[in-house]
């Protein structure tokens, strides 16, 4: 392992990247296998974590994950007959109220 740190530390020196740890792969690691679709017990064996608490720690949604998360609602709004300008509510019943 030390020299695995080793050897990205200098690699991270030559290409003249700052701040980037070691530690900081996990975190792309289970960020990008999230945006890939891959579901959160998967990801938490291949990162050996025992809780799936853990694992949520290192899958961070991207902006573009979030766009398509809400426009699969829109979609699934759209796909059951709610299309935007329709009103299919049913009136809200009233309560008798006594004095």
């Amino acid at each position: 392992m030390h020299d695995i740190k080793h050897g990205f530390t200098a690699a991270c020196l030559a290409a003249e990247i700052v701040g980037l740890t070691f530690h900081d792969l996990r975190h792309t690691f289970g960020t990008r296998l999230a945006d890939a679709g891959c579901d959160a017990v998967k990801i938490r064996e291949l990162m050996g974590h025992s809780s799936i608490t853990r694992t949520m720690r290192y899958m961070h949604a991207s902006d573009e994950v979030k766009r398509a998360a809400v426009q699969m609602l829109a979609d699934y709004t759209e796909n059951r007959g709610h299309k935007s300008g329709t009103n299919d509510k049913q009136p809200t019943p009233r309560l008798a109220v006594s004095s």
